[in-house]
């Protein structure tokens, strides 16, 4: 189900549930965006737009992922 970043909060604020908008990646740079979702304050969703989508998948799977393991400092 499609929904814009004002739906979200506007969902989140409703019902008094954790809804926090983050930009991730390593410290200095934004890699992707994501609303962190917390239904009922106990169990978190990671939500994306569709603005943040394409970004969002570009990171969020398994090559991408060990590529960005394997450039961390140890």
């Amino acid at each position: 189900m499609a929904a814009d970043r004002a739906t979200i909060e506007r969902i989140g604020a409703r019902e008094g549930w954790r809804t926090l908008h983050f930009w991730r990646g390593p410290p200095g740079v934004r890699l992707f965006e994501l609303y962190e979702f917390w239904v009922e304050n106990r169990v978190m969703l990671e939500l994306v737009t569709e603005d943040m989508l394409g970004a969002y998948v570009r990171i969020a799977n398994g090559p991408a992922q060990r590529q960005l393991l394997a450039r961390a400092p140890a």
